[in-house]
């Protein structure tokens, strides 16, 4: 596992954070978080179908939510990453989901609730104003134009990622301009997948923190995880995390052990202090 890439993920997965704290219901474009100021500007903004996600018992799909957000670098104008956030009930519904299968078009089978969400994503642009929402592939590729994109997730926003990964690289042409990140993510699909996924995506990694549950499932049903994950383990990880089920996959124990020099982990939101509280010092 490279070092200096490990650092520059972890400087871009921030933006899952502030994807995350942006999160309000009912509301579709919300105010962007002020951390991504100076260096990112928000082009649009990402939605999907509300998933509630039990403890038991399949996705169930409501009305529309943020789910969010495309951003543009100021420092490299025409370097962009679309942030899709997670969901705190992820590590929960993980235990007792059913995980059926249905066929994905690129090759393989996938889980059927990643997919279903999938299939109900958005992209809303800020400029022009008026333009109505488009489904995400397509959204984001028009965004982008000849830029580059690094499209990005957490938890249930990793699986989602990991479809518009596939879906910009295969069906909408981008090949090497798009970038797969994916942080803490289940297994979208199966073998036949994950070779699919390999064979048309040009560029993607993913990082599973040692212990984290939601990497390592579902485990049975032929899935695996996409061929260019990389477990953080105990040599690796440059942070120690509390040993407890939420706290192994929360996206603060997964910054602190990729780069322990990021941010001042005392100094983040209150709405992520409970977060922080996981992280109990560096390795």
């Amino acid at each position: 596992m490279d070092p200096a890439t490990l650092k520059a993920d972890a400087a871009t997965a921030v933006l899952v954070a502030c994807a995350f704290d942006m999160f309000k219901p009912d509301i579709l474009a919300p105010t962007p978080d002020p951390r991504l100021s100076p260096a990112w500007i928000i082009r649009g903004y990402i939605t999907a179908m509300d998933a509630v996600l039990p403890k038991l018992g399949p996705l169930q799909l409501g009305s529309k939510a943020y789910y969010g957000f495309l951003a543009e670098s100021t420092v490299a104008p025409g370097r962009f990453v679309a942030a899709i956030r997670g969901t705190a009930d992820m590590a929960e519904w993980a235990i007792d989901a059913d995980f059926r299968q249905v066929p994905h078009a690129a090759g393989g089978m996938v889980e059927e609730v990643f997919w279903g969400l999938y299939q109900t994503m958005r992209y809303q642009p800020l400029v022009p104003i008026g333009v109505p929402d488009s489904p995400l592939a397509p959204g984001l590729a028009r965004a982008v134009g000849l830029g580059h994109i690094t499209v990005l997730g957490h938890s249930l926003g990793a699986a989602l990622a990991t479809l518009a990964t596939l879906d910009m690289s295969s069906v909408h042409g981008m090949g090497p301009s798009v970038r797969g990140l994916f942080i803490a993510s289940p297994r979208v699909g199966n073998e036949a997948f994950a070779d699919a996924f390999a064979t048309h995506v040009n560029e993607a990694i993913g990082y599973a923190l040692e212990g984290d549950l939601v990497p390592q499932v579902p485990e049975a049903f032929g899935y695996t995880p996409v061929h260019c994950t990389q477990v953080i383990g105990p040599s690796v990880a440059q942070a120690i995390i509390q040993n407890s089920r939420a706290c192994k996959h929360h996206i603060y124990s997964y910054l602190s052990s990729m780069d322990w020099s990021l941010m001042n982990w005392n100094a983040v939101p209150s709405i992520d202090r409970n977060l922080t509280a996981c992280i109990l010092g560096p390795s």
